[in-house]
């Protein structure tokens, strides 16, 4: 962020942080990639291993850490 001489954070660097999180979290709602997703780790019981290779699937897809994945598909870390 870009700071004035007096410290404070000024208006379009807030509006870039904001821009720049609400691109970061829209691609998490694609429906498609979350349903399938949720079919595959939440409905059915699965091993620790099939939870880990569902987990790493829907992080390459959506791109995102492991904590957001899990929550995505709605499985403990």
């Amino acid at each position: 962020m870009e700071a004035t001489p007096a410290g404070t954070v000024t208006a379009e660097a807030n509006l870039r942080a904001a821009e720049h999180q609400a691109k970061a979290v829209a691609h998490l709602y694609r429906p498609t990639v979350i349903a399938s997703a949720s079919v595959i780790a939440y409905e059915e019981s699965l091993s620790p291993a099939r939870r880990r290779v569902a987990i790493d699937h829907v992080r390459g897809v959506l791109g995102v850490s492991e904590r957001r994945a899990c929550r995505v598909v709605r499985q403990h870390r």
